[in-house]
This record gives structure tokens, sequence and C-alpha cells, in this order.
């Protein structure tokens, strides 16, 4: 629910129509978008002074940069698993469970947790090594992930 009000909002302050349907009256059209949760302000404020932060990251089911932030600075994330498992569910919502972009997410996370290039690699390699991708994306991982390596 939470990702369908933030893509409604953008939509809303893009001027755009919402790709959900919301402006649709058709009985087929999904429901329109619910109220805004209190938090989404904060969640959106960082774009007003840095907008690329508004432009959703590929391979992480539409998230923004904006939300990875506030995982690691307003939840108490300090893992790249912690910030694409728990904080954004990008690991059950992406068909390949955030591996493409576990290294942008991890950049762009990192001068907020203080980790260096080493530390970095290492948060990748872990996220990418955990059982549970196994669960998320089968037995196969290698070859749904489209072939990306681990790092090391």
């Amino acid at each position: 629910m939470y990702r369908c009000l933030l893509t409604g909002v953008i939509c809303l302050l893009a001027g755009s129509v919402c790709a959900q349907g919301a402006n649709d009256a058709s009985p087929s059209a999904p429901a329109p978008v619910k109220p805004v949760p209190a938090v989404l302000p904060d969640v959106l404020a960082p774009i007003e002074d840095d907008p690329p932060l508004g432009v959703p990251i590929a391979g992480t089911a539409g998230y923004l940069p904006a939300e990875f932030l506030r995982a690691v600075t307003d939840e108490g994330a300090f893992t790249l698993d912690d910030v694409l498992n728990r904080r954004t569910h990008v690991a059950i919502e992406d068909p390949d469970a955030g591996t493409r972009a576990a290294q942008e997410v991890a950049g762009l996370i990192a001068p907020t947790l203080g980790w260096d290039a080493t530390r970095q690699k290492e948060e990748v390699a872990a996220y990418d090594a955990q059982p549970r991708l196994t669960q998320i994306l089968g037995s196969d991982v290698a070859a749904q992930r489209g072939g990306h390596p681990r790092t090391t």
C-alpha cells in the first residue's frame, strides 16, 4: 500500500495522470490513491533540495533514493540487507530481489553510514549471498539474476 501511495503522490507532484488509474472513473479501474500517510512529506522533503533523490533507481521496483536514505537516517537501518529487505521491501517487490541495484543502493547509503569501498563490496556480497534470496528467486538464483556475479 505504501508503494501505491508514493507512486500516486509522485504522479501528482509531476502533474501527470496517476498510472494506477486514479483519474479513471471506469468500474474496472483501481481505487483512487488513498490518503497520504503522515510520514510521506518527510520522505519526500529531501527531493526539493536534491531532485535526483526523486528519480527511482532501476531494479528497485520503483523505490526512490530518498526512501533508501530515510531507511538509514530515520529508521535505523545499518546494513544493505536491512534496507532492501525490511525497510523498503525491494527484495520481495522487484523480480530479481534488488540484486541488480544492490551496488547502486550501497553506494547511495555508504556516505551516511560511513562505509568505505571495501565495506560497500562486503555489504553487496552479503546481500547477494543470503539464503533468503534462494527462497525469493528460486533454486537457480544465478540464472534468475541474469548472470550477475557475486561481488567479493
